[in-house]
């Protein structure tokens, strides 16, 4: 998730070190705030979710609810736009149906291993990428 030009939010590949898409629970505003813009927090403002300048109004205030980032006030989710998870996509809010296009999972920047290399193991699905292996019954 990175914060495009302090506006909207989109989709994005992972690149290490982006301040756009690194992001910090603030306790005195009760809101997640952007890292490269530091003055703003995650807002639903409408369907869309966008970074705006913090007001700690229920609008910027989220919750991690297992896998679904939540503004409770308004029961609706995150959610990648149209279900497709493709690049530049818009993040944008809405009823919670469950579906892997609502599912986030937040990663500490000092624990981000990245994506697996060639060689290394792929947690996500059990296999080293890119080494040989057979299929046996």
């Amino acid at each position: 998730m990175e914060a495009i030009g302090a506006s909207n939010v989109t989709l994005k590949k992972h690149y290490r070190g982006r301040k756009a898409q690194q992001w910090t629970f603030d306790r005195t505003s009760n809101t997640i705030k952007n890292e490269n813009w530091k003055n703003y927090s995650l807002q639903m403002q409408g369907t869309n979710l966008v970074v705006r300048t913090t007001n700690s109004r229920w609008f910027q205030m989220f919750r991690m609810k297992g896998a679904f980032l939540t503004v409770e006030r308004d029961n609706k989710v995150a959610d990648v736009s149209g279900g497709s998870d493709t690049e530049n996509r818009n993040i944008i809010m809405y009823a919670k149906h469950g579906k892997i296009n609502q599912q986030w999972e937040i990663v500490y920047a000092d624990e981000w291993k990245g994506e697996p290399i060639k060689g290394e193991f792929s947690p996500d699905f059990g296999m080293y990428v890119e080494r040989d292996f057979y299929i046996v019954s």
